[in-house]
């Protein structure tokens, strides 16, 4: 028996401090929910958990990305439904306006509804806000019109030059009004082949007061006659069958037609020569701004418009992993229903097309959100389902096996108690070395 060192009392001690350790270590698992509190519980765990972590994190916000976007296609879609609805109207005035039981007070009537039909669309595509963005004019485009010389008059065909202003003959002598007129004079076409020499070729004016081009084309179509109305009308003049000047000159009176300041009319002392003229009397050309301009050309215009404006939505947790959007930049003009008219049958039909190709146009944007919409509700779904699944793996890595710890903790709390009792045995058998020394 040994007094120095009481190695009974020393290895309790040590058992006792090991085991409080393992004890401590269980509540705080207990007291947490977790297995890995820091990386000493699990080095290679804790890394994986935390990747897992900001997987599940980045998935969450990202679903919340994906919410918000459906939600602006579905404002988009509603805007184009109700700008569906105002075309839709604009058609059935077109249908009325092209039967010809009407007078000129009713067809104005109809117009004047087209015009604020038209600027209803407009400001529909104005105020379709999300989050203070105009979704359907995110590109900011505009109608870029660009103009191609596509035919010439032949040169037996004399055109006096632009409009000026003066004494206009076709009026006749004793009028004192004055009018801005220019001529085309179509004498020298004698025969069917001089006539023929004017297929696909054409000229065009404006009025006064504006820089809108009236394009006459020749054609030898002997269907029904048909203009392309918007900001550069063209209307076709059929010739065929036409042998000289005046058959051509009295086919362009017959055809054309316009509710604009613009009028043809033969010149009574010579049916071979056409006046173009402003019917607006004393009305002084602005020749400087393409407004009363007579040119022996027609022209072809194309409305260039921007590329649809684009968003991205990150419907992932990486960087990357987006959904692009493709929202389309609207206007009644690049609709086409922006001049619509109804002046007579045939602009009225001609007009009906616009309005059947603007409403195709609108069928297949609303498609296309539609499309999106239903691809970033799987995006969601996924989304969904990847965050269920990197959470269920990063519970298995992380969180604490709560039986399993209540049991250890419970068993290294009956062995701290019997440490604690055998220490005190040992201190109580080195006591008795003291005893003998009494």
């Amino acid at each position: 028996m040994v007094i120095q060192h009481n190695m009974q009392a020393q290895n309790g001690s040590r058992i006792f401090k090991k085991v409080n350790r393992e004890r401590g270590r269980e509540s705080e698992r207990l007291g947490s929910g977790y297995r890995i509190n820091r990386a000493a519980d699990d080095a290679a765990g804790l890394s994986m958990s935390e990747k897992l972590r900001t997987q599940i994190r980045g998935l969450h916000k990202a679903e919340d990305n994906i919410q918000n976007g459906i939600s602006l296609l579905q404002t988009a879609e509603g805007a184009l439904g109700e700008i569906t609805n105002v075309v839709q109207r604009m058609r059935e005035l077109c249908v009325q306006g092209a039967n010809d039981t009407y007078v000129e007070a009713d067809r104005e009537a109809i117009q004047k509804e087209l015009y604020e039909l038209s600027d209803c669309i407009d400001d529909i595509l104005e105020y379709t806000e999300f989050n203070t963005m105009k979704i359907l004019k995110l590109g900011e485009a505009y109608i870029d019109y660009r103009e191609t010389v596509v035919g010439t008059l032949p040169s037996s065909v004399a055109v006096s030059g632009d409009l000026q202003l003066g004494p206009f003959p076709a009026l006749g002598v004793g009028t004192t009004l004055q009018y801005s007129f220019a001529t085309i004079d179509f004498s020298s076409l004698q025969t069917a082949a001089d006539v023929q020499t004017l297929i696909d070729a054409g000229f065009h004016t404006t009025c006064c007061t504006c820089d809108n081009k009236y394009n006459i084309r020749f054609t030898n179509n002997q269907s029904t006659p048909s203009v392309n109305v918007g900001r550069n009308p063209v209307f076709d003049v059929n010739i065929s069958g036409i042998t000289n000047g005046a058959g051509v000159v009295n086919a362009i009176v017959r055809t054309v037609y316009t509710n604009h300041f613009t009028r043809f009319m033969a010149d009574p002392q010579n049916s071979s020569i056409l006046y173009v003229y402003d019917y607006r009397p004393g009305q002084m050309p602005d020749i400087s701004q393409n407004r009363g301009i007579v040119k022996p050309e027609l022209i072809r215009t194309d409305a260039v418009i921007d590329d649809p404006a684009s968003m991205h939505i990150q419907v992932g947790a990486n960087a990357m992993q987006l959904v692009k959007m493709d929202l389309p930049t609207l206007s009644s003009a690049i609709l086409g229903v922006d001049l619509l008219g109804v002046e007579s049958n045939l602009i009225a039909n001609n007009s009906l097309e616009r309005v059947d190709m603007a409403l195709e146009d609108l069928n297949g944007e609303r498609s296309k959100i539609g499309a999106l919409q239903n691809r970033l509700e799987y995006a969601y779904s996924y989304a969904e389902n990847a965050e269920e699944n990197q959470q269920a793996a990063e519970s298995l890595l992380r969180d604490n096996n709560m039986a399993e710890s209540m049991m250890k903790f419970v068993s290294t709390d009956i062995l701290s108690q019997v440490s604690q009792s055998m220490i005190s045995q040992a201190n109580q058998n080195s006591e008795t070395v003291l005893s003998l020394l009494r």
